[in-house]
């Protein structure tokens, strides 16, 4: 049973995207507890694109569900500079380690994917 969370943050809209047959998942603010409880939607979680969770946090990286997700690109959104230094350093050894294709958003700027 999931109950509601007490951060906002735990609030964020969770959504895939479709289109011209690649998908984008995006995941907002979420952390740990509700990439956990996304876990059991295992089926409909894989997708091209990964937004990562919470800007890189390291509250945002839960393993299995990076495995059940398995994107070809994940991008971290955040800012130059920013004041919670994300993406995580603990985040990008994990994408390192496990041969992860990403792009930053604070060090590489915008993108535009097309295929």
């Amino acid at each position: 049973l999931y109950t509601m969370p007490s951060s906002t943050n735990a609030t964020s809209l969770v959504f895939k995207v479709y289109s011209q047959g690649k998908t984008i998942l995006f995941c907002g603010d979420i952390e740990f507890d509700q990439l956990r409880y996304l876990d059991k939607f295992y089926k409909i979680l894989k997708s091209d694109i990964l937004i990562f969770p919470h800007h890189g946090s390291k509250n945002g990286l839960y393993p299995p569900f990076m495995n059940k997700v398995s994107p070809r690109l994940t991008i971290f959104s955040c800012g130059w500079n920013n004041s919670f230094n994300h993406p995580a350093n603990s985040v990008i050894q994990y994408m390192d380690l496990n041969n992860l294709n990403f792009h930053r958003t604070d060090f590489h700027g915008g993108l535009t994917i097309e295929e």
